[in-house]
């Protein structure tokens, strides 16, 4: 099976992670914007453990927690 998709995945995941943690958090704005990133990776992470292929991401993406995205410092 071609794994161009795992990838794919990896790669789409990996980057919205980064975006996520470069958003200052603070303002009323931001914090929304925080809140689409959670919500975007973890249908993602969701949708890749019902298809049972999460056990194919990388050990980074499947160790994340999204819920720290909204963690105030």
């Amino acid at each position: 099976m071609d794994s161009t998709y795992i990838f794919y995945l990896n790669d789409s995941i990996k980057e919205l992670i980064r975006l996520a943690q470069e958003t200052k958090k603070g303002d009323l704005f931001n914090d929304g914007i925080l809140f689409g990133y959670y919500s975007s990776i973890s249908l993602l992470l969701n949708q890749a453990e019902s298809f049972n292929i999460s056990n194919q991401l990388d050990g980074e993406i499947k160790n994340f927690n999204p819920e720290t995205l909204l963690i105030k410092d």
